[in-house]
């Protein structure tokens, strides 16, 4: 056995360039696989603390829609623009989507601003 460690201590001495250059790769692969976890470790914590800021926020526009069975058909002598029945959701849909933690708001709107055109203008901001 000690024949072996003397043969191998030699090589090893005989090539010093070619073990200090291997050790010093092994180690600075090393440092490298370190680092490389660390930054994806640090990026995942970012993105989950940062997450409203490269997501944003998104809107959503909810339209009731009529009930065909609830319309009430035109009476005879009544007058011609009688305002339509207004359309309103449940109560335990407002009430459900304000008691949910990923529901920042929850407004009335009449009007929701989109645009469907290339070349926005005061007509087609509203539509």
């Amino acid at each position: 056995m000690s024949l072996l460690i003397k043969l191998i201590f030699r090589e090893a001495w005989y090539h010093r360039a070619r073990i200090s250059l291997a050790v010093l790769a092994t180690i600075a692969m090393s440092c490298m696989i370190v680092w490389l976890i660390g930054s994806i470790d640090l990026m995942l914590l970012r993105f989950d603390q940062d997450g409203e800021n490269y997501l944003g926020y998104y809107q959503v526009a909810m339209i009731p829609q009529r009930n065909p069975n609830t319309v009430t058909p035109i009476q005879p002598g009544a007058p011609p623009m009688t305002p339509p029945a207004r359309l309103s959701f449940p109560e335990s849909v407002i009430t459900d989507l304000r008691s949910n933690n990923l529901v920042m708001r929850v407004d009335a709107a009449r009007q929701i601003r989109n645009t469907m055109a290339k070349k926005t203008d005061e007509r087609s901001a509203l539509r």
